[in-house]
């Protein structure tokens, strides 16, 4: 391992393996490693960020995108972005349950607080299929229909001669 890692794109190729090898697993991962704290710190980097309607975030490493649908769902416009193909194609399925249920909460008239409480449920039976393996997020192209939410791996190789261009940040 240590020289896999000695350079630094040796590096970049280890840790580009590792996620690759664990993304159907990655929200398990992230609930074991933190004994379930995770939902806790993360709520947390939400409300310190004090997200508004006129806040653009950009969530760097997003994962399965977990804080960018958290600041999304108060109002603010978020981009989340990672190296992983298959994190973000999770992070995309993950975003098409948030928005099917909470229409249909919304069809049923359900309250508020009802409908947070719909939504957590309807992520708890995706989390717990991906998990399984029963179900396997589909390959996700960018989805129009949710623009406060864009999910997608960064486009140009980032070289010390080039800065990255930043990403374009959806209109509201």
């Amino acid at each position: 391992l240590s020289d896999e890692i000695a350079t630094p794109d040796g590096k970049r190729r280890y840790v580009r393996a590792l996620f690759a090898t664990i993304a159907d697993r990655y929200d398990f991962i992230t609930v074991a490693l933190s004994y379930g704290q995770d939902r806790r710190w993360k709520r947390r980097v939400a409300d310190l960020a004090q997200p508004r309607r006129d806040l653009r975030v950009l969530d760097l490493a997003t994962g399965t995108g977990d804080i960018a649908f958290s600041l999304a769902a108060r109002g603010a416009a978020v981009v989340g972005l990672d190296v992983p193909q298959r994190i973000i194609e999770l992070a995309q399925a993950k975003a098409k349950v948030i928005t099917k249920a909470r229409a249909d909460a919304r069809a049923q008239g359900k309250s508020t607080e009802d409908e947070k409480k719909f939504v957590a449920e309807k992520l708890k039976g995706f989390s717990a299929q991906m998990e399984s393996g029963a179900t396997a997020a589909p390959a996700a192209a960018p989805n129009p229909a949710m623009p406060k939410h864009e999910l997608a791996p960064p486009q140009a190789k980032v070289s010390p001669q080039a800065p990255p261009q930043a990403p374009p940040v959806p209109s509201r």
